[in-house]
């Protein structure tokens, strides 16, 4: 599936969501939402992990943050773990300083998202 702002990937294990960078606004955060909350519904029982893959942005600002509290709560709601992927040191950086830190599953490497999606 192709969104217009990220591309998403379904596994028989995980969503994964990948919105593109540098930034995300408004617009690619509701449509990362809404792409996610679609997939999950739609695939509800079948699956263990909700992957926020985050390579591409490179600068975290709140709409990312917002974004990654929207999917967290989405990942619980489905009893799914959230994984993080790919994320730079300022948004680790920020995660730790508002203590989210520890609710997401951190994959910095590709072994780590290939395991994610598929184990």
């Amino acid at each position: 599936m192709f969104v217009q702002n990220s591309e998403t990937e379904v596994t028989t294990q995980a969503i994964r969501i990948r919105p593109f960078g540098p930034l995300i606004d408004r617009e690619s955060a509701r449509e990362a939402i809404d792409t996610t909350t679609e997939l999950v519904n739609a695939h509800s029982g079948q699956l263990r992990r909700l992957v926020i893959d985050l390579r591409g942005v490179v600068n975290p600002n709140s709409m990312a943050v917002s974004m990654l509290l929207e999917m967290l709560h989405i990942a619980r709601e489905n009893d799914l773990e959230p994984v993080v992927h790919g994320p730079n040191h300022d948004l680790i950086q920020l995660l730790r300083m508002l203590k989210l830190d520890g609710r997401y599953t951190m994959s910095l490497s590709r072994r780590e998202l290939t395991q994610a999606m598929a184990a």
